[in-house]
């Protein structure tokens, strides 16, 4: 099972540079064929901190990434 780091998470849901997009999207593509990935607790606080310091999300559209 592959796992996801905050990277990968940031990159699918701001999608502000299309060569790292594009990777990210190639692995999502990848975990959804191999039924699913792991994202740990610490990785899901740090997408969220990362949307709402960097990319201005208020903490509900960080949290609703994850619904």
């Amino acid at each position: 099972m592959l796992g996801f780091d905050t990277n990968v998470l940031v990159r699918i849901v701001v999608a502000d540079d299309p060569s790292q997009t594009e990777a990210a999207g190639a692995v999502l593509h990848e975990a959804a064929l191999q039924g699913g990935a792991w994202i740990s607790q610490v990785v899901i606080v740090e997408t969220v901190w990362a949307l709402s310091s960097r990319y201005r999300f208020d903490s509900r559209q960080g949290v609703r990434v994850f619904a």
